[in-house]
């Protein structure tokens, strides 16, 4: 009788002690720790309150939920889903809304083994009207037998961020069950899709970016209410794809683009903590990492091999394996590109070295008989003119310490002439009367066309003519001279070679102007004390009788020229001479830099082999 009497008393002071907590209170801050009850704590919270769970495992359910409230864990201490766990241990589900106008929130939380019927986790009993958010939490093993495996949600707005739902069943929504708006993004549904739909939603169900177990979500994984596309892919890169035998990589896993190609990791990423592993699949060697997580939806691995050849790496998450190779050569690998590779004479064509393996030596030969090396790599790539018709193969050849490895593109680059291609006429033709004229002759050009000549009778070797108009006929003659006339006049700095150029059936009207390719002695430069950037052709202007300087460009050069090109607006007289600003080596006397004339070879304007 005295321990039932004892009973009694107990029972009587717990009833007491409930309806103590049950006087509505103001919304406040409660911390407690797992030897506490959540039901009663939430009566102490309040309407709007935060209730605070220290880290543990929390073995309750069926806890009722009747004020708007914000359940967390103690995350300015550090701690989150990981350490913070409530266990229904199937014994029920774990948390029951029993009311209708308010907003629940569920924070940092890990909610696992929930059993029921509506909601294997939280269920809401009426039509809920309110708004229920859930961010950086996981859902682990819960099962409802009719809908909702973690949560069924009736009416109201359900928002989903950083979510992990895993193992979780239903009959319908074995994820999550809606019957009113929801959105979920970057969150992680794993091993939620045994029968019935993954998230099942009557309403409008935004389920964008999220992460589904596999790169290529079926259809049949959710209701056709709620929009998965695009959702989150697995990658995986490798840093450099080119290494040699001392060298290491980095193979890098993420979570952070998306279907669509697009990069997410400036908008969001999945939780932290999702399970990656890396592995080998073909080659041999070591990885630094073969089992970790993602931190920012990015893990990485670095990889150090012990083997020549290609390897294999692989990055599996949940369902998902993607591979990436590299390669482990002796050598460094020499590849290159060309731009233009094809075009008329002269073709100016620049080579970008794209070799990989750390190079520390460049060797270029263009095909043409012409080199290029060097050890900067400030240098490394190449530009290189094409003075003949053609088709080159061109090598380049990549060293270091461990050896040199070659790359050569047959046939790579076609140089063809002037006349034939690459937007000149085809109806231009070259030659001359005598040892000092090249004359140049075309019919039916078309304004707009270019038509080039290539000359042999001086310096100037080809010229090029933009038809201002249609032109019926045209003839051009170019004849170097020692002088000019003294209506003319000296331009007053040293000239290498005069030319006069005379048009016939037109005039310079009907021209938009033209190019002059033209070559100057080395000797005749070292003999002056010049370097190759002091060339400039001048123009004389006949309507204002002042020498111009014209545009002009050092092409190239071989063991016995140096090559340029000037732009023209008009033909009358030329000189090919010293820059006025230009100075001559010590000793050199201005008589030297008077206007003087010296003869070129006849002989091939084609830089030799």
């Amino acid at each position: 009788m005295t321990a039932e009497r004892n009973t009694r008393i107990i029972t009587g002071i717990f009833f007491l002690l409930v309806l103590l907590f049950a006087v509505p209170v103001s919304a406040s801050t409660v911390t407690i720790d797992n030897s506490s009850s959540i039901a009663a704590a939430l009566l102490c919270v309040g309407d709007s309150g935060t209730l605070i769970l220290e880290p543990g495992i929390y073995f309750q359910n069926s806890i009722t939920l009747s004020n708007s409230t914000t359940i967390k864990a103690n995350t300015s201490g550090g701690h989150g889903a990981a350490d913070t766990i409530i266990d229904a241990q199937g014994s029920g589900r774990i948390f029951i809304a029993d009311s209708y106008s308010y907003s629940l929130s569920i924070e940092s939380l890990t909610l696992r083994n929930g059993r029921g019927g509506y909601g294997g986790a939280i269920h809401t009993q009426s039509s809920f009207s309110s708004s229920f958010t859930v961010t950086n939490s996981m859902f682990d093993s819960c099962t409802a037998k009719v809908r909702g495996g973690a949560i069924d949600l009736i009416g109201g707005t359900i928002k989903v961020t950083n979510l992990t739902l895993t193992g979780c069943t239903a009959n319908s929504g074995n994820a999550i069950n809606s019957s009113g708006t929801g959105e979920m993004h970057f969150s992680r549904i794993y091993n939620c899709s045994s029968s019935g739909k993954t998230v099942n939603s009557t309403g409008t169900f935004n389920a964008t970016n999220n992460w589904w177990g596999t790169n290529n979500p079926s259809s049949g994984f959710n209701s056709s209410n709620v929009f998965v596309e695009p959702w989150l892919v697995l990658g995986a890169i490798v840093d450099p794809s080119s290494i040699t035998p001392a060298g290491t990589s980095t193979v890098r896993a993420n979570l952070t683009w998306n279907s669509a190609g697009t990069d997410t990791s400036g908008i969001g990423h999945v939780p932290d903590g999702i399970p990656l592993s890396f592995a080998i699949a073909r080659g041999s060697g070591n990885l630094s990492v073969t089992n970790g997580y993602l931190i920012s939806g990015i893990n990485e691995s670095i990889f150090t091999p012990d083997g020549l050849g290609t390897t294999n790496l692989s990055a599996t998450l949940d369902d998902q394996t993607v591979n990436v190779s590299l390669i482990v050569s002796p050598v460094p690998l020499a590849s290159f590109t060309g731009s233009p590779t094809s075009g008329t004479v002269p073709l100016v064509v620049s080579f970008t070295d794209t070799s990989t393996g750390s190079p520390t030596c460049w060797n270029w030969s263009f095909g043409d008989g012409e080199w290029f090396n060097t050890t900067n790599p400030g240098l490394k790539n190449a530009t290189h003119t094409y003075l003949s018709a053609g088709t080159y193969t061109v090598n380049l050849t990549v060293s270091n310490g461990l050896g040199n490895y070659t790359e050569s593109l047959a046939g790579y680059i076609t140089v063809n002439p002037a006349s034939s291609s690459g937007g000149s006429s085809s109806r231009g033709s070259g030659g001359g009367s005598n040892s000092d004229t090249g004359t140049g002759f075309a019919t039916d050009i078309k304004a707009g066309e270019t038509v080039s000549f290539d000359l042999d009778k001086g310096a100037v070797y080809i010229v090029s003519i933009t038809a201002g108009t249609d032109i019926k006929k045209l003839m051009i003659t170019v004849q170097r001279k020692l002088s000019v006339p003294s209506s003319v006049g000296n331009p007053g700095t040293n000239v290498y070679e005069y030319e006069n150029a005379e048009l016939y059936y037109a005039d310079n009207s009907e021209v938009s102007g033209g190019t002059f390719n033209f070559k100057v002695e080395r000797s005749w430069m070292t003999a002056k004390g010049y370097d190759y950037t002091d060339i400039v052709m001048l123009h004389y202007n006949e309507e204002t009788g002042e020498w111009e300087n014209l545009p002009t460009t050092f092409l190239s050069e071989d063991g016995n020229y140096y090559y340029y090109s000037a732009e023209t607006p008009s033909f009358s007289w030329f000189a090919i001479a010293v820059s006025e600003d230009s100075a001559a080596v010590s000793g050199s006397s201005e008589s030297t830099k008077a206007a003087t004339a010296v003869s070129t070879s006849s002989s091939s304007n084609v830089p030799a082999e």
